[in-house]
């Protein structure tokens, strides 16, 4: 699996070394000629059950957006994601907030 960094906090860590100029070079170069990840922060939300309006009617926390589920809840019906913003659904903080 991969593992992605941030490639310029890798070359300040080496440049504090006393490390081979030859091989520091090398290495700032591989860094700055490997093609950076298409990443995207994973957003976090929860689906809370919008009893106001109806039963079966869920709001994310993450965009406040509502959606509806016609039989079961969402767990049942494997949305895992909110339609809206797609943030996962797992009641975790998200990291800016």
């Amino acid at each position: 699996m991969p593992r992605y960094f941030d490639a310029e906090l890798v070359k300040k860590e080496l440049n504090r070394g006393n490390a081979n100029i030859g091989l520091f070079n090398y290495l700032i170069a591989v860094i700055e000629s490997t093609p950076a990840a298409d990443v995207e922060e994973v957003k976090h939300g929860e689906r809370v059950e919008d009893s106001m309006i109806g039963e079966g009617v869920y709001r994310c926390t993450n965009c406040d957006d509502k959606f509806v589920t016609l039989e079961g809840t969402p767990y049942d019906n494997r949305l895992f994601y909110c339609p809206f913003c797609g943030a996962k659904m797992d009641g975790k903080e998200n990291e800016d907030d």
